[in-house]
């Protein structure tokens, strides 16, 4: 089966529709997610928590931001975050279930060598399956080599379509990424 790789617009329900497949094929996972840190109503940033952590709140480890919004609100990426613990995250993944969740990958991690690395690797092999939330961004290049990986399967969402993909995902999924037979 080909890894499952949904992307779209920010709100589209990448997030949404991989944890409606994790519960509804009661998919044992690991990986990792990205979540929003807010202070004082503000977003301030994102950081990096095991997908299958018990915490999803903070306070956050320093070390777990993956990006804070500067005083003019751009995201700067805080690339030593990915080098270090989201290897380890995906390491320690790899251990525990031979399905993981990247929920998601985007352009923060353009200049994370290693982080790059170690989710191709995944890609790669044959024993495990990677389910990814995937930023729509064009032209960077990780996206792009994921977009265009010859063992991912893309489902492109939208709020629209969400729906259609979610079935059309469930059923690729319990079909084991084999096409439907025409008659």
């Amino acid at each position: 089966m080909k890894n499952i790789v949904v992307t779209g617009p920010i709100g589209a329900g990448k997030s949404t529709v991989i944890r409606r497949l994790i519960l509804e094929c009661s998919l044992e996972v690991a990986g990792f997610m990205t979540l929003p840190v807010f202070e004082s109503g503000r977003r301030i940033g994102f950081v990096l928590s095991a997908y299958d952590s018990e915490k999803k709140d903070g306070p956050f480890r320093e070390a777990s931001f993956i990006g804070r919004f500067n005083e003019e609100n751009r995201l700067l990426p805080h690339t030593e975050a990915f080098e270090t613990l989201g290897v380890e995250i995906i390491e320690e993944a790899q251990k525990k279930s031979g399905i993981l969740v990247f929920d998601e990958v985007g352009f923060l991690e353009r200049d994370a060598g290693l982080f790059q690395r170690s989710v191709m690797a995944c890609l790669d092999r044959e024993d495990l399956l990677v389910i990814m939330a995937l930023k729509e961004r064009e032209g960077v290049a990780f996206l792009d080599r994921i977009r265009s990986h010859d063992k991912t399967r893309l489902f492109t969402i939208n709020p629209l379509n969400r729906e259609a993909v979610f079935t059309e995902i469930t059923d690729y999924y319990r079909r084991g990424g084999k096409p439907v037979e025409k008659s």
